[in-house]
Formats: C-alpha cells, structure tokens, sequence
C-alpha cells in the first residue's frame, strides 16, 4: 500500500485505516442489503398493489422510478 505521495504509510496510518475500515464496511454492507431487500419486496408488492391501486404497468414503474431517483441522487460521487 503507497500513499498519495509515493511514500510507504506510516504504522499509525495503517492501524487507523484498517480501524475505520472495519467500523465502516459492516454498517455499509448493512445498508446495501436492506436497500436491496427494500427493492425486491416492491417488486413482489407491485404485483398486488398495481390491481389494487389501478395503476398500469407503465404508471408503477415511473412510480418505482421517482421513489428511487432522490436516493441516486443523493449518494456520494466516486472519485
């Protein structure tokens, strides 16, 4: 592992990262299966909830599409 600079990491750099890395990843990797989970179960209420609600298949996908667009929008970019 080399830093920006070229250099080799000090040890208090290495201990630091792997310290944020493993209070990080877990909360992260939660946060990706409930999202995941969140979007298959409206894909399973749709099929219910299009005949109840008289929505076409058309209309239930724009609906899925804007309930889904602030959360794209508000994740961080990736440099």
């Amino acid at each position: 592992m080399t830093a920006v600079n070229g250099e080799t990491p000090s040890a208090i750099e290495r201990a630091t990262m792997r310290r944020v890395t493993a209070r990080l990843m877990p909360l992260l990797m939660l946060g990706f299966l409930v999202a995941f989970i969140d979007r298959v179960n409206v894909g399973f209420a749709a099929l219910q909830m299009n005949a109840d609600a008289g929505l076409s298949a058309r209309s239930s996908a724009w609906v899925r599409a804007s309930s889904s667009s602030p959360t794209s929008c508000s994740r961080c970019p990736r440099t």
